[in-house]
């Protein structure tokens, strides 16, 4: 009996898997709940380290739509803004510098810093994007 069971708990761990979803008994509702508890988290991990200008405005995403992605931050700066004057916050927090490669951002990877905030690992990375003279900054919990 448990070699009839096997192939078809097999696949539904395969199917699940391979759409992204963390979660076997994930639902895209549980997802989006969950999306706007991690940005509101993020949100007081960071807005206050961040340039005013650029924490008023951040904006809220998630990836449930296509899978169990849970939610981050971005904002769109102008791309003249040096890196270190939109980490400069951290950075005098003692954040560490990540080490990114180019290629992990839309783009470019410009440059990015990362700490600990209630046990949980924060990124805030600055890369440049597909538009002319805007830059897109990226603040999302780490795995």
């Amino acid at each position: 009996m448990t070699k009839r069971w096997t192939i078809p708990v097999l696949a539904i761990v395969m199917v699940f898997t391979l759409a992204g979803c963390k979660y076997p008994s994930w639902t895209e509702a549980g997802c989006r709940q969950e999306a706007i508890q991690e940005t509101v988290e993020l949100k007081k991990a960071t807005s206050a380290l961040l340039p005013e200008s650029i924490a008023a405005t951040l904006e809220a995403s998630d990836g449930c739509d296509s899978g169990d992605e849970g939610g981050w931050l971005t904002a769109i700066v102008d791309g003249k803004t040096p890196s270190g004057t939109i980490l400069g916050g951290f950075t005098a927090k003692g954040w560490s510098q990540l080490k990114l490669r180019k290629d992990e951002c839309d783009v470019e990877c410009i440059a990015g810093v990362t700490s600990q905030w209630q046990g949980k690992k924060v990124e805030v990375v600055v890369g440049a994007t597909q538009q002319a003279q805007t830059n897109e900054v990226t603040i999302e919990f780490a795995e």
